[in-house]
């Protein structure tokens, strides 16, 4: 995969790592995650 390639691809999944999408790696529950989300 060149740099080009790996650009779009980062490009294409960036909107995969919010809070929100990876909740269960905070140690969070999703309603403390989105709750803490309103609240900022």
């Amino acid at each position: 995969m060149d740099m080009e390639e790996k650009s779009a691809l980062i490009e294409k999944v960036k909107d995969f790592n919010k809070p929100e999408q990876l909740w269960w790696r905070s140690g969070m529950s999703l309603q403390e995650v989105l709750e803490s989300k309103k609240n900022s």
